[in-house]
């Protein structure tokens, strides 16, 4: 049987999804995220990655709750209705964004591997458009960016594109859990936070006080040592002398 570990690398492993060259969307897509920064191409593709987001959170608490299920008092079903308008109210902008974009099929000739076809999709150019250059040359553009975050959310990882906690740099999260895009910006974090400030203050309390002993304790050596070094030498006995007159 396999273990846990095992079973989630599978499962992480059989619904990658890819752009037409074969690379992954977790590395193409963030990428442009991070280049795209600051224009509109980007509050448009940051703003629809959110929206699925909460649409996904909402609609996974309604089928928790079954919001779906016909089921139930009249206060009941009443709420249920409710839950259901809010799902619809929060798929609507996700609607509208998407019309923006207009896709070509692509089919093209695979020269390594066992299959030999690709089904992409090319998106048109819209008004505004960012233009990420590879260092591959390969040109990515926002329909390309918006057509990543389509295909990570049908196979159920847009969730894991997230933004780094402390210097809110994209990342894609694998495994799961990673909230920082590297150590120190997680050590960061953690410096920041109300629990290790004070645990920070703490250490530099106890850290004054046992300064203030060793400079106490170093000042009474010196002191002692000063008094020593100013003290007359004490009499020497002449041992020569007190065997003759014995």
């Amino acid at each position: 049987m396999k273990s846990r570990a095992a079973r989630r690398r599978g499962d992480e492993g059989q619904h990658l999804s890819h752009t037409a060259v074969g690379e992954e969307d977790r590395i193409v897509l963030i990428e442009w995220l991070n280049a795209a920064i600051g224009s509109n191409s980007y509050l448009r593709v940051s703003r629809l990655i959110h929206s699925i987001l909460s649409a996904t959170a909402v609609g996974d608490a309604a089928l928790r709750d079954r919001a779906f299920v016909h089921v139930g008092t009249r206060e009941e079903l009443l709420e249920k209705t409710q839950r259901r308008l809010e799902i619809d109210k929060l798929l609507q902008p996700i609607d509208v964004a998407v019309k923006r974009y207009v896709f070509h099929p692509r089919l093209m000739f695979l020269m390594s591997g066992r299959r030999r076809w690709w089904l992409d999709l090319t998106g048109d150019p819209v008004a505004g458009d960012y233009k990420l250059t590879r260092a591959d040359g390969r040109r990515i553009y926002e329909g390309d960016a918006v057509f990543g975050v389509l295909r990570l959310a049908s196979y159920g990882f847009l969730e894991r594109v997230r933004q780094c906690l402390t210097c809110q740099k994209w990342i894609y999260a694998h495994p799961s859990h990673k909230k920082y895009c590297d150590l120190a910006c997680q050590l960061k974090y953690f410096a920041s936070t109300p629990r290790q400030k004070e645990k920070r203050a703490e250490y530099m309390r106890r850290y004054r006080v046992d300064q203030k002993q060793r400079t106490e304790r170093a000042q009474r050596l010196a002191s002692r040592e000063s008094r020593a070094a100013n003290s007359p030498p004490a009499p020497v006995r002449d041992s020569s002398r007190a065997l003759r007159q014995s």
